[in-house]
C-alpha cells in the first residue's frame, strides 16, 4: 500500500503542476500564504487526478488491463499497480479521498480569498475523465495541456485580491505545451504497441502507428513549448528575465537524443523538462 501511495499520484510530475501555481500567482500579486495554499491543493488535484487516471484506465477504458496491459514506464510503474495486486476498490478510495481533502482546502480559500478559486477546482475534477477517455479521441493532450497550465495557473492567481486572470493563463502556455504535448507524446508513444488495438488515438500512437521518429516528434513540440514562451516575452506577457529556462534546452534535447529506451536518458530529459517549468516563474519572480 506505501508504494500505491507513492507511485499513484505521480509525484514525479509535482514541480510542473506547482511552477504553473505559482506563476499565475506571482503575476496576480498573490501573497506567500495564498501561493502555499494553492499549491497545497494543486498537489492534492494532482494525487487525485493521477490516481483516478489509474482507476479509470484500469476499470473503464481497459488500456492498464490484462496480458497486452501498457508497459511499466522509466518514470512510474503505477498504471500496473492494479493489475499486480493493488485493489482497485483502493485506489477509487485513495483518488476520492485526494479530492475531499482538495475541496476542504478550496473551502479555506473561498472563506480567506474569495469564490474564483472554485472554478480551476470544479473544472481539474470532471476534467480527469476526459483525459482518460480523451486518449480515445485525441483529446489527451489538450486536456492535460488545459490542466498543467491555464487552470493551474488560474488557481494560482484565483487567492489574489486582483487576479489578472487572462495574463496568468496566457503566461502558462509554455509549460502546459511542455508537458502535455511534448512529454505526452512520448508517454503515449510508449503505450502504443499495446493498447492501438483497444483505440488508443493521440499524438504519440499516430506517430507509433505510421512508424514515425518520437525523438524528432518530442523535439518539435519542445521546440514549440520554447517558441511560444519567446512570443509571449516578446508580447509583454512573460518578463524576460523568464528567459533563463532557455537554458535547459541543450541539455533537453542532448537526454531525448541519447534514447527513448534508456531509463537513464528518460529520466534526465524529465529532469531537464521539470527544470525548465520551474526557472519560468523564478524568472518572474526575478
Amino acid at each position: 500500500m506505501r508504494v500505491a501511495l507513492v507511485s499513484l499520484p505521480r509525484w514525479f510530475a509535482l514541480p510542473v503542476s506547482t511552477s504553473a501555481i505559482v506563476l499565475g500567482g506571482i503575476i496576480s500579486g498573490a501573497s506567500i500564504p495564498a501561493l502555499a495554499l494553492a499549491t497545497a491543493i494543486g498537489m492534492l488535484l494532482m494525487a487525485y487526478s493521477h490516481t483516478m487516471n489509474s482507476w479509470i484506465d484500469y476499470v473503464m477504458t481497459g488500456f492498464d488491463r490484462g496480458a497486452t496491459r501498457s508497459k511499466k514506464k522509466p518514470y512510474t510503474s503505477a498504471q500496473n499497480l492494479i493489475e499486480d495486486g493493488i485493489s482497485s476498490r483502493f485506489v477509487l478510495e485513495s483518488g476520492a479521498a485526494y479530492a475531499l481533502g482538495a475541496l476542504a482546502l478550496t473551502l479555506v480559500a473561498h472563506a480567506l480569498y474569495g469564490p474564483l478559486v472554485w472554478v480551476p477546482v470544479l473544472i481539474t475534477i470532471p476534467l480527469t475523465f476526459a483525459y482518460s477517455y480523451g486518449k480515445k479521441l485525441y483529446l489527451c493532450e489538450l486536456v492535460l495541456f488545459l490542466g498543467f497550465g491555464p487552470l493551474a495557473a488560474l488557481l494560482g492567481a484565483s487567492l489574489s485580491e486582483s487576479p489578472r486572470i487572462a495574463t496568468s493563463m496566457l503566461a502558462a502556455a509554455p509549460v502546459g505545451l511542455m508537458f502535455g504535448f511534448a512529454a505526452e507524446a512520448y508517454d503515449q508513444w510508449y503505450d502504443a504497441e499495446k493498447n492501438w488495438d483497444r483505440g488508443l488515438r493521440n499524438i504519440g500512437a499516430l506517430v507509433w502507428k505510421h512508424k514515425l521518429n518520437i525523438v524528432s516528434t518530442v523535439t518539435l513540440l519542445s521546440l514549440t513549448a520554447y517558441v511560444t514562451q519567446i512570443a509571449l516575452v516578446l508580447s509583454g506577457v512573460l518578463d524576460m528575465k523568464t528567459l533563463i529556462s532557455l537554458l535547459t534546452l541543450p541539455a533537453l534535447l542532448i537526454m531525448i537524443r541519447l534514447g527513448v529506451y534508456s531509463r537513464y536518458a528518460v529520466l534526465a530529459a524529465l529532469g531537464a523538462l521539470s527544470l525548465y517549468c520551474v526557472l519560468i516563474p523564478i524568472g518572474e519572480l526575478l
